[in-house]
């Protein structure tokens, strides 16, 4: 299960910066201090039965943007636990699980910090194209 947003513009925005000479890789530490931030943020805010779900969070980071992610093989259940899941017939009968989204309201009640990260970053990127 990952996390994310979709910012408006942020094609465009890689393209111009790429035309100023700013390599768009240069926004990876930034995605990763970003992806550990909302991930911790996302642990506190996971429901807890065992813990075990809350203590699957890892970062990603990429060039063009950061992944939060929960769960994996041994905690195979954190898609229907974030999301949720429609009455469907399961080998235990219906699963009606309503959807916590404990990861994408950690990162939009964090938003103003991490924002403030990234208009520094691109703030110091644009510091260094120099105009004719």
């Amino acid at each position: 299960m990952a996390a994310g947003f979709d910012v408006k513009g942020a094609k465009r925005l890689r393209a111009t910066l790429l035309a100023f000479g700013v390599d768009v890789q240069d926004f990876k530490p930034v995605h990763e201090r970003v992806a550990s931030y909302v991930g911790a943020e996302s642990a506190v805010r996971a429901p807890r039965r065992s813990g075990l779900l809350a203590s699957t969070w890892r970062p990603g980071a990429q060039a063009a943007n950061a992944t939060v992610r929960f769960g994996g093989s041994g905690v195979p259940y954190a898609n229907a636990i974030h999301w949720g899941t429609g009455a469907r017939p399961g080998r235990r009968g219906p699963h009606n699980i309503r959807p916590s989204l404990f990861a994408t309201r950690a990162a939009a009640e964090t938003e103003p910090t991490w924002a403030d990260w990234y208009f520094a970053e691109l703030e110091r990127m644009l510091s260094k194209v120099r105009g004719e």
